[in-house]
This record gives structure tokens, C-alpha cells and sequence, in this order.
């Protein structure tokens, strides 16, 4: 998994989100920049959801209530499909198998 591209990552994390929200009434592209909570209206027990599916995805369990702690003390509201690409993609490369 630590071979993966941004690129990659962030394209497999799009069709994990978008087939998570397949039945949700959203009429947008979900792309890079979209956010969960605002774009998305993702609610706590979806993000709990796709924590798992990505966690699925990597084979293994991520810090999410890290990252997580660390964009609120940065002052982030809403979490981008680009920045949680880019969270993933670090760890792995941080952390390899």
C-alpha cells in the first residue's frame, strides 16, 4: 500500500465516498475539493463508516482521531476528500508494511 500515488489514493478515496453516498440525494461530482460535512453532509456515524471502509482499503487501522484532533486545533470545520488523500497517503508512506 505504500506504493501508492496521491493521485491513486485520492482516486480510489473518491470511489470508496461515492459509493458510500450512492443512495444519498447529492447531485454534485464528489472531486478532491469537495467536503464531507458541508459538501457531503456526512454526519458523525457516516465519517465513523468511511473511517472503516478506508481502513479496509489500507489493511489496517489509521490515527483518524489524531488527524482529526489536529485539523480542529488548526482551526479546520470541514475535512476535504484532497485532505484526508493526503493524511492517507503520508501515513502509509510514513508507516510501510
Amino acid at each position: 500500500m505504500s506504493d501508492l500515488s496521491k493521485e491513486q489514493i485520492l482516486n480510489d478515496l473518491i470511489a470508496i465516498i461515492t459509493n458510500l453516498t450512492v443512495d444519498w440525494d447529492f447531485d454534485g461530482e464528489v472531486t478532491g475539493e469537495t467536503q464531507l460535512v458541508n459538501g457531503l453532509g456526512f454526519g458523525s456515524v457516516d465519517v465513523v463508516a468511511l473511517a472503516s471502509a478506508i481502513e479496509r482499503y489500507c489493511r489496517r487501522s489509521l490515527p483518524f482521531a489524531e488527524f482529526l484532533t489536529e485539523l480542529n486545533k488548526e482551526g479546520y470545520e470541514d475535512l476535504s476528500i484532497e485532505q484526508l488523500a493526503d493524511f492517507i497517503y503520508e501515513y502509509l508512506k510514513a508507516n510501510p508494511l
